[in-house]
């Protein structure tokens, strides 16, 4: 039953999390970026 539940609820908020993730993502590249220059 709670794995259902949780397989929903991951179908539904799935474009949200993808779109958290993506911009973690992008912002974690740019942190990156910005040291990597710093350091140069």
């Amino acid at each position: 039953m709670i794995l259902h539940a949780k397989a929903f609820y991951y179908e539904r908020l799935q474009p949200f999390v993808w779109r958290h993730f993506i911009m973690l993502l992008m912002g974690y590249l740019h942190c990156v970026c910005q040291i990597k220059l710093i350091r140069l």
